[in-house]
């Protein structure tokens, strides 16, 4: 498809197209030649190089190779998939091809094209691997300020590119606006230019987390961006940028967490829908890498109530045109779209939720292939359940909302939180259809997901309800063990709860059982671990893949100190806060230690019991001996006459031929 471009293109070995009048470009991204060199060795090694491909995701071992390989990348472009799959694309910067095999896969036998540039050969390399069975694809690796269009595209992909302009385009007085400039000679007159990047402004950064390129906290809000460094750029800033290049017709759609790894997508109309409870959805998809300096999910419904969402999102994914938006770019009724892609091909989703007249509906349906969608993993005791249909949405947020009110306030008590408790004990006893809750108690498998993220209570007083129980257990399942699941997620789910009044009660684990104490259930520590199995036999299904756990992840996982928000006063001094980071920082110094502690430890048991076993194994070789059997009278006499014994011995070490 080299009629996009003048000039001759001739194809590698590796399928790649290179411009022979071209000069190799000045610069570009690379995550390094080992990790480079791995991701193409596992893509090539891969039978199966599709999206939810299990061989790819058993490749994921690091955060580039996550980037690279993760099918969560796709979600940034789900909402479009209808309006791309017919038309003409070009991707500049496409790194190893995640995007790109999003791009081949829904323009496959629709009509659709695709050109895919990267500026480093191997990741082209990469990329064309990863589509090199989509015959309306092409990868070129170039500079692609050096290509001419002599045909437009109907759409231009730009995925964290244009944050790196300052570096490629050192050159120019103003590098971000030459390149967008740039950028619109490619597109058709009513061409959309889709651009994914940070948002200076985004919360996430307000609250600590480290600018993206730079890995420094505050450092894009601060302004401290050079000639030579990675920038970004405010909602008004980027929409000014997009119209000065001739891309004046713009909407900012907001993915979360980020553009990288999205999990939920709303368009700009989602900010301000009534009835619509958007800061609440994104607060419960959203984390902090950091110990954040507020808590981020008590402030998104407050920045939805105000009509800052499109300020303060993480990052933008910009749609952009010279002409109007087409109308049928993305379904104008959704007002949401949710995905759950982080898991074993026949377990992913799409969640919908979208307007009806005047109600708010949702909407889900798989994601994977019919045949994948309904495997079961034989060896499983779950199995999960994802009914194509439409149930009505409640304008109210989860249980789990209510929790995270409780632990964000300083001084919280075991008394509160078991108010808490009981409105939903209550509800999932009535569910269970049973009176009371006792230690040794079994439920039915449809109990398994009725936690407090998916259990309303309505204001009014009526029946609370539990809606999207997408997993259940094909036997009977310990009632404690879901309980504990339950309590489990809900606490750690809480990025930064306060300190409690009994500050003992530090770890997720110590609260748990302390709080089911007071519903008369009494739970000792080889009960939660017993819960642990289970809930790693559950991920295994997930995940359909190895999910270790051992007593140093427990450690980890549920008896891990809780990050507790430690207010300063005005006066605080620098001092003060540093001595603060310094006692975070030796803490986490001595869990991990604690943890090598106990993974050696574990070591240590496994090679005592081999030996343990090798010896058992060499004392049945001994008993089953002629020679053993045959000394069997002399070992009578010796329990009976020891001094016979004796002197029997003399006697044969005496005849034994010297």
């Amino acid at each position: 498809m080299t009629e996009f471009f003048s000039g001759a293109f001739t194809p590698d070995e590796n399928g790649v197209l290179h411009c022979g009048t071209a000069a190799p470009p000045a610069h570009h991204y690379s995550d390094g030649d080992e990790t480079e060199t791995r991701l193409l060795t596992a893509v090539r090694n891969a039978k199966d190089r599709s999206l939810f491909s299990s061989e790819l995701r058993g490749a994921v071992t690091d955060w580039p190779s996550l980037y690279h390989l993760s099918p969560s990348r796709a979600n940034l472009l789900r909402p479009f998939a209808g309006f791309l799959a017919t038309r003409t694309i070009l991707e500049p910067g496409a790194g190893c091809g995640a995007i790109s095999r999003f791009l081949g896969e829904i323009t496959a036998g629709q009509g659709g094209k695709v050109v895919s540039v990267e500026s480093s050969s191997r990741r082209a390399a990469i990329a064309r691997a990863r589509t090199e069975e989509f015959p309306q694809m092409d990868v070129i690796a170039g500079d692609l300020l050096q290509l001419e269009p002599i045909q437009k595209f109907d759409a231009v992909v730009l995925v964290g590119v244009l944050e790196y302009a300052r570096l490629f385009g050192a050159q120019e007085a103003d590098p971000v606006a030459a390149f967008l400039a740039y950028l619109r000679r490619f597109l058709k007159p009513d061409g959309v230019l889709f651009l994914a990047i940070e948002n200076q402004t985004g919360l996430k950064y307000l609250a600590g987390e480290k600018e993206d390129h730079l890995g420094i906290p505050w450092f894009g809000i601060n302004d401290l961006y050079t000639a030579r460094t990675a920038v970004t750029f405010g909602r008004a800033e980027l929409t000014q940028a997009l119209t000065q290049a001739g891309l004046g017709i713009t909407e900012p759609w907001m993915p979360f967490p980020d553009y990288k790894l999205p999990a939920l997508v709303l368009p700009p109309r989602a900010a301000g829908q009534s009835g619509f409870l958007a800061g609440h959805l994104i607060a419960e998809t959203g984390e902090c890498e950091r110990r954040p300096s507020f808590s981020p999910q008590k402030a998104w419904p407050v920045m939805a109530r105000n009509g800052l969402l499109q300020d303060v999102t993480n990052s933008f994914l910009m749609l952009a045109s010279g002409s109007a938006l087409p109308a049928d770019i993305a379904d104008p009724s959704v007002l949401a779209w949710h995905y759950a892609t982080g898991r074993a091909q026949p377990y992913v989703k799409e969640t919908r939720f979208l307007t009806q007249e005047d109600d708010i509906l949702v909407e889900r349906h798989p994601l994977a292939p019919a045949s994948a969608s309904s495997a079961t993993r034989s060896d499983s005791p779950f199995a999960w359940t994802c009914e194509a249909g439409r149930e009505v949405y409640h304008a109210q947020p989860c249980w789990w909302f209510r929790l995270l009110d409780i632990l964000s306030r300083e001084g919280w008590t075991l008394d509160t939180l078991e108010e808490w408790a009981d409105i939903w004990l209550r509800a999932w006893l009535n569910r269970a259809d049973a009176d009371h809750l006792t230690a040794d108690m079994k439920v039915t498998g449809d109990l398994v997901d009725a936690t407090p993220f998916n259990l309303i209570v309505p204001q009014d007083g009526s029946t609370p309800l539990f809606f999207d129980l997408e997993w259940q257990a094909e036997a009977p399942v310990e009632a404690m063990f879901i309980i504990v699941r339950g309590l489990r997620e809900s606490i750690r789910k809480i990025t930064l709860p306060a300190p409690p009044a009994d500050r003992t009660l530090s770890t997720p684990d110590r609260i748990i059982l302390r709080l089911l104490e007071r519903f008369d259930l009494k739970l000792t520590q080889a009960d939660l671990d017993r819960y642990s199995e289970q809930e790693a036999a559950f991920q295994v299904m997930v995940n359909d893949g190895p999910y270790p756990l051992n007593t140093a992840e427990r450690v980890r996982f549920n008896d891990f100190p809780l990050r507790w928000y430690e207010p300063l006063s005005d006066g605080a001094s620098i001092e003060a806060r540093t001595q603060l980071e310094l006692r975070i920082v030796e803490m986490q110094r001595l869990v991990q230690e604690r943890d090598q502690a106990l993974s050696a430890a574990l070591s240590d048991s496994d090679a005592q019991r081999q030996r343990a076993d090798h010896l058992e194994q060499e004392n049945r070789i001994i008993r089953d001996s002629t020679i053993w059997r045959a000394g069997s009278g002399l070992r009578r006499i010796a329990r009976r006459c020891p001094r016979a014994a004796e002197i029997l011995k003399r006697i044969i070490r005496r005849a034994r031929p010297r």
